[in-house]
């Protein structure tokens, strides 16, 4: 008799954590584009899963290819209609400047974005672009005295900039479903001792 008050006692409380979790709040991604990867890792949790089985056979349908000046360095993020958002670095002699390029699902370049501050001045990408739901592109940097996020209309044209405190610029940015968008970053300062 005392065993199976135990064993009950023990179901009860399986059972009401069960219930518990299964009502528990889940950041959901509403407010995020509906595509294969919106942002970095793909979701607002950064699980970086894919519901889509992978390639079958080993056969490239289009490569995209760099000039020899340009590299990657960011993940891309993949728009709902199939648009590659990939952000590249361009060093020049002089500079580094930041480039967004938008690359058709056919593997044509769609347009490009440069931010390019001239001679002896750097710009640089340092997150994941992620999509909003509306088709906005934002995707954080940072030049040699701020950080900024940009938002970019999805047909690559100036919606607005943020600029930061944050002297390294931002990471990858979350959007909430109720449209606000969640970014991180530090700030470097300089003191007597050095940074």
């Amino acid at each position: 008799m005392e065993k199976t008050k135990i064993s009950l006692k023990l179901l009860l409380v399986i059972a009401g954590l069960l219930a518990v979790l299964s009502i528990s709040p889940v950041m959901a991604d509403d407010s995020l584009a509906s595509s294969e990867s919106p942002k970095y890792q793909g979701d607002n949790q950064n699980t970086g899963q894919s519901p889509y089985n992978g390639p079958q056979t080993n056969q490239t349908p289009w490569n995209y290819t760099l000039n020899s000046s340009e590299s990657i360095t960011i993940a891309p993020a993949i728009g709902p209609d199939g648009t590659i958002y990939l952000p590249v670095t361009i060093r020049t002699n002089t500079h580094s400047y930041c480039d967004l390029k938008a690359i058709n699902s056919d593997g044509t370049l769609k347009w490009n974005y440069t931010i390019n501050n001239g001679a002896n001045s750097n710009s640089y990408f340092t997150g994941t672009p992620a999509i909003g739901s509306d088709g906005t592109i934002y995707i954080p940097g940072y030049t040699v005295s701020e950080g900024f996020l940009l938002a970019l209309n999805s047909d690559g044209t100036f919606k607005w900039n943020y600029i930061t405190e944050c002297w390294s610029g931002s990471n990858s940015p979350a959007i909430g479903n109720d449209g606000t968008i969640y970014t991180t970053g530090f700030y470097q300062g300089y003191t007597s001792g050095g940074y």
